[in-house]
C-alpha cells in the first residue's frame, strides 16, 4: 500500500470555487509520496501545478485533465451543501489508484509562514512539517524584489572599498579583525532577515553606549587617568622586586640591571603620555564615531585601547620571555653535555658522545652560571607573564562577546516576545470527521495540524559555541599552557592558532 500525503492550507478546505493548486511534489522511496500545496496563484518561480479543486463530482474538469497535467496530480471536490472537500482522484506515476492510501492534512498558512522564518528550516530534513515550511520559505523569498539584492550588493562593495582603504592604518588591530569578520558574516548570511535585525540591534546598542559616554562629559579624561594608574602601579610593582621579594634570594647585579631597564621604560612611557595627552582630546571624538557601526566595534576599539595602554607591560613580558627561553634551552643543552650526551639533529635523537675535558669544564661553568641566574629570571618571567595572561584574558573575553553579538538571534527573540515564534516541537494533530457518502473508494483520513507559539524560551536562541568560538584563536587554557612551556606569545591581540604539521 502506497501512502500519499496531501498538505493543503486550511482556508482552502471550505473554498467554493474552481481553482488550481500550486506547490511541490516529492516522492520518497516506493511507499511514500507527498503533495505540498503552497498557493492557488501562479507564483512564476518554478512552482508547478500539482492539483485542483472542482465542483464536479463525476466529470473531470478540463484544466485538471491528465493530458494537460502529465505526471503526479490530484483532484479535490467540494461537496454540495457541505463545508468540506473530498478526494476525487490521485494520479501517481506507475501506481494504481486502488493501491493508494490518501491522507489529507490541513495546515494553518499563517503559522507555517512564521515557522518558515526559523533558521533551522532546511530542505534536507526528512520531516514533512519542516519540509513544508521550507517550501513556503522558498516561495516567500522568491517574491522579494530584486532591487533589494542590488542595494545589498552595493552596500557590500562600499564597505569592502572602505575596508581596503583603512586596512593599512588599522592593520593587525582588533578593529580591523572584527571588521573583516563582520563583513564575512554579512556576506555569508546575505538576504537573511535575522542577520539584518542583529545588525540593527548592534548599531542601536552602540549608539546608546556612545550617548552615555558623551553624557559623562570628558571620556578621554577617564582614559588618561586609567593610563596613569597603570603606570603608577607598574612602577610600584617593579619597586617591590628590589632586594629579596617574597624571601627569594635574587642575583644582585642582574636584578639591578633589569630593574633599571624596566623602570626606564615606564618613565619613558609616562613622558610619552604627557606629550600626547593634548592630542587625545582631539582624537577621542573621531575614534568614538566608530561606535556608530555598533557595540561590537566599540568592544573591538576597547580591546585596542587596553592593549595600547599596557603595551609597555607587554614589552617587559617579551624581554623576560626571551631571557627565560634562553635559560631553559641553555640549561637543557648544557645538562646533556654534563651527562655526556648530545642531540643529533640529522637523526633527531639524543645519543652518547665523548667530550674533551676542556669542553666539560666550560659546560659545567656555564651550566652553574645559568642555574644560579635562573631564580632571578624566573621571578621576572612569572610576574610579567601573569600581567600578559591577565591582558589576554580580557581581550579574549571581549573577542568572544563581540563574536556572540554577531550571532545573536535577535529576530528569534523578538518573534518570541511578540508571541509569533513557531516551533515544530509544538505540533498538535486533530482528526476530522468528513462526510464521504459521495466520495470515491480511496481509503484515507483528513487531519488538521495545529502549531502553537512557544510559551517558554526557545531553545535555539542559545548561541552555538561552535559558531562563535571556531578555534581560530588560542583559548585561555591553551594560552596558559604555552606560557608555562615558555613559548613566545608575541602577538598582543589574541593570536590565530595554526594546525600542527605532519612530520615526515
Amino acid at each position: 500500500m502506497h501512502i500519499c500525503k496531501i498538505f493543503l492550507p486550511q482556508e482552502y478546505y471550505t473554498i467554493k470555487e474552481d481553482t488550481l493548486l500550486y506547490g511541490f511534489h516529492e516522492r520518497r522511496a516506493k511507499e511514500f509520496s507527498s503533495f505540498f500545496v503552497v498557493d492557488k496563484l501562479d507564483l512564476k518561480n518554478g512552482v508547478s501545478v500539482i492539483g485542483s479543486i472542482s465542483s464536479k463530482l463525476k466529470k473531470k474538469s478540463l484544466k485538471s485533465s491528465q493530458d494537460q497535467h502529465p505526471g503526479s496530480f490530484f483532484e479535490l471536490c467540494h461537496m454540495p451543501k457541505k463545508e468540506n472537500l473530498i478526494i476525487r482522484s490521485v494520479n501517481l506515476e506507475d501506481i494504481p489508484e486502488e493501491n493508494v492510501q490518501i491522507e489529507l492534512i490541513l495546515y494553518h498558512s499563517r503559522n507555517f509562514r512564521h515557522l518558515s522564518k526559523n533558521e533551522v528550516v532546511n530542505g534536507e530534513s526528512k520531516n514533512d512539517i519542516i519540509k513544508l515550511a521550507h517550501y513556503i520559505k522558498i516561495c516567500r523569498q522568491s517574491n522579494v524584489k530584486s532591487s533589494d539584492s542590488v542595494v545589498f550588493n552595493l552596500i557590500l562593495k562600499v564597505l569592502y572599498l572602505l575596508g581596503t582603504l583603512l586596512q593599512p592604518i588599522f592593520y593587525k588591530t582588533a578593529v580591523a579583525s572584527h571588521a573583516e569578520e563582520w563583513f564575512e558574516n554579512l556576506k555569508k548570511h546575505r538576504g537573511k532577515r535575522g542577520r539584518i535585525w542583529t545588525i540593527i540591534f548592534d548599531v542601536l546598542a552602540g549608539m546608546l553606549i556612545l550617548l552615555w559616554l558623551h553624557h559623562l562629559g570628558n571620556p578621554e579624561e577617564y582614559l588618561l587617568e586609567f593610563a596613569y594608574t597603570v603606570v603608577y602601579y607598574l612602577r610600584g610593582l617593579l619597586t617591590s622586586l628590589r632586594g629579596s621579594p617574597a624571601g627569594l634570594k635574587l642575583n644582585v647585579q642582574l636584578n639591578h640591571f633589569l630593574l633599571k631597564c624596566f623602570i626606564y621604560h615606564v618613565d619613558l612611557w609616562a613622558t610619552f603620555l604627557e606629550i600626547v595627552s593634548p592630542a587625545i582630546h582631539y582624537l577621542f571624538f573621531p575614534l568614538s564615531i566608530l561606535g556608530l557601526c555598533g557595540l561590537s566595534f566599540q568592544l573591538a576599539l576597547l580591546s585596542d585601547l587596553l592593549v595600547l595602554i599596557t603595551v609597555h607591560a607587554h614589552c617587559f613580558y617579551v624581554y623576560a620571555a626571551v631571557l627565560y627561553r634562553l635559560e631553559i634551552v641553555g640549561i637543557g643543552a648544557l645538562w646533556r653535555v654534563v651527562l655526556g650526551r648530545r642531540k643529533n639533529v640529522l637523526k633527531n635523537r639524543v645519543e652518547s658522545f665523548d667530550y674533551k675535558n676542556s669542553q666539560l669544564y666550560l659546560a659545567t661553568l656555564f651550566f652553574a652560571s645559568l642555574l644560579f641566574l635562573l631564580p632571578t629570571v624566573l621571578v621576572y618571567y612569572v610576574v610579567f607573564a601573569t600581567l600578559r595572561f591577565g591582558t589576554y584574558c580580557i581581550t579574549y573575553i571581549l573577542l568572544i562577546i563581540r563574536r556572540r553579538i554577531l550571532h545573536l538571534p535577535v529576530d528569534t527573540i523578538m518573534r518570541w516576545l511578540f508571541g509569533v515564534y513557531i516551533s515544530p516541537d509544538n505540533v498538535e494533530v486533530k482528526l476530522l470527521n468528513v462526510d464521504r457518502s459521495q466520495s470515491s473508494e480511496f481509503r484515507g483520513s483528513t487531519t488538521v495540524i495545529f502549531i502553537k507559539p512557544l510559551p517558554c524560551w526557545p531553545s535555539n536562541t542559545v548561541i552555538d559555541d561552535d559558531q562563535c568560538d571556531d578555534g581560530s584563536v588560542y583559548s585561555i587554557g591553551q594560552f596558559f599552557i604555552r606560557l608555562i612551556k615558555g613559548q613566545m606569545m608575541g602577538s598582543i591581540q589574541p593570536k590565530h592558532s595554526t594546525p600542527p604539521t605532519m612530520s615526515m
